[in-house]
């Protein structure tokens, strides 16, 4: 049977930053009442073998269940309008007969350069009316300078990793690439698990920091 660690504790933190402009943050904090009683819980459930039986349940985890799994977090980082853009296109292109193979590719280039702009703007947020406040603060002016270009960087980042994404769910899902000859089914897996591995090298610095 499994036991449950009896330094296990949940807790729930929500961290958000607006590009250009303030830091919000949202700290769920644990009481230590809190913690004796998830601590009592859990030695509960370890000392009686019905529940701790109904408490860990066993599953299994089929191919296709873990192949959604990389899709949703290659999803999270794409912009919705781009998403449900592609999937009504992929259904209107999927019914027509002939398959328009060049307006279906030339529309999944289209909506890459779209992801990488729409992204771009989405992550600008709004800028913070300090320019009054900074004459004759050199000093300050060249650390604010500073830090709006590495956030612009960071949009430019983040903005790559949404092409990836998306190229790598339409890739999964097949789209205009089955009409290609040299094409195989077993290719969109594949890219759906270099393209989830490359954003997560990318963005492993920024996940580290938070």
């Amino acid at each position: 049977m499994q036991e449950y660690p009896s330094n296990y504790i949940i807790c729930q933190t929500v961290f958000t930053v607006k590009i250009q402009g303030w830091v919000e943050m949202t700290l769920r904090v644990i009481s230590s009442a809190e913690i004796d009683a998830q601590n009592k819980l859990i030695a509960a459930l370890n000392a009686d073998n019905e529940l701790r039986s109904l408490a860990t349940p066993v599953t299994q985890t089929t191919d296709s269940d873990k192949k959604d799994d990389l899709m949703n977090a290659l999803l999270k980082y794409i912009p919705v309008t781009i998403v449900v853009g592609y999937t009504f296109l992929d259904s209107v292109f999927r019914a027509v007969t002939p398959v328009p193979e060049t307006v279906w590719m030339a529309s999944f280039v289209a909506l890459l350069i779209l992801a990488f702009i729409l992204t771009y703007q989405i992550t600008a947020g709004s800028e913070i009316p300090i320019a009054a406040m900074l004459e004759g603060k050199e000093s300050v002016k060249k650390a604010i300078a500073d830090w709006q270009a590495i956030i612009r960087n960071q949009r430019i980042k983040q903005s790559v990793i949404a092409v990836i994404a998306f190229a790598g769910y339409v890739m999964c899902l097949g789209g205009p690439f089955t009409s290609l000859s040299w094409w195989q089914a077993y290719y969109g897996s594949v890219a759906l698990v270099f393209a989830t591995v490359l954003i997560a090298i990318i963005a492993a610095k920024d996940l580290l920091a938070s």
